[in-house]
């Protein structure tokens, strides 16, 4: 098992598909200046259309700093709708009318995390719809990781759950509360799309259920009790030896096969994305 060796800040993208060119995975990252700014998109493929470009889409339209008006987000969903529709330009560049049809009728689907960093202030604050996850870990003086947060899955009831998703072609979602939070010295900040986020949930709740008490819903701890045994266990540290390794392996094969010895399964066809960043 390798050191653990994380550099500050870096992200992945791979696909276990077969054709690569249908990864609906879309990351972003700005890390210069006073804030570093993420944003994580996965597009819902199995519903709507054109799932991937509206994620890619999402990705690049998030702003400078983080709103506080909950008018503004009203403002910017509006405007980010339309500009994703000027941009396909349906009319013109859609020739299959059931494409077109079901681009009217159904629209797009996509889960959405951003999250900004304000390097000076040691200030984080994230904002996510869906089952895109963050997971906010810190480092005590014992050198052990502690789970401070998972974000958002404030209501979910089991990791399969149909998550809550935007669609240009919809009404403003219901945002979830923002997570907010003062960060010290070698916190680490993860984030990932559902296919990592629900088995890094599952494997480290086998390995200690107790980590998660008063972070997850109590009827997602059930679920997730229900099915410990499915899983192989994890420790934090484990977590940051997995993800090590996996950034010592830029080879998508490698990628692939180090999930799937960690998994200790075959892994479901799907899209692989994450980032990490250590703060101080």
């Amino acid at each position: 098992m390798s050191e653990i060796n994380l550099k500050r800040f870096s992200t992945f993208n791979f696909t276990d598909k077969k054709d690569k060119s249908e990864n609906e995975d879309a990351i972003a990252c700005k890390p210069g200046g006073d804030i570093l700014r993420l944003s994580l998109s996965d597009g819902a493929g199995g519903v709507g259309v054109l799932s991937a470009e509206w994620a890619g889409f999402l990705v690049q339209a998030q702003p400078e700093k983080y709103p506080r008006e909950d008018q503004h987000w009203k403002d910017w969903f509006l405007e980010t709708a339309e500009a994703f529709y000027e941009k396909i330009d349906p009319q013109q560049n859609i020739s299959d009318p059931l494409v077109l049809q079901k681009f009217f009728s159904e629209g797009s689907f996509a889960t959405l995390l951003y999250l900004w960093i304000d390097i000076k202030q040691n200030q984080l604050i994230s904002l996510a719809i869906g089952d895109t996850c963050l997971f906010h870990f810190s480092l005590g003086n014992d050198k052990n990781f502690t789970l401070k947060k998972i974000y958002p899955l404030m209501h979910h009831r089991s990791l399969d759950d149909f998550p809550q998703l935007l669609n240009w072609n919809m009404l403003h979602p219901d945002w979830p509360a923002p997570y907010q939070q003062k960060l010290e010295k070698q916190d680490i900040i993860i984030c990932c799309t559902d296919a990592l986020a629900k088995f890094f949930i599952s494997a480290l709740f086998s390995g200690d259920p107790a980590i998660f008490n008063g972070l997850l819903p109590q009827e997602l701890l059930e679920d997730l009790e229900s099915k410990k045994t499915a899983h192989a266990p994890l420790t934090p540290r484990g977590l940051m030896q997995l993800i090590s390794e996996l950034l010592d392996n830029p080879s998508e094969k490698e990628q692939i096969e180090i999930l799937k010895r960690w998994v200790e399964q075959e892994l479901e066809e799907d899209d692989y994305t994450i980032s990490y960043y250590i703060h101080g």
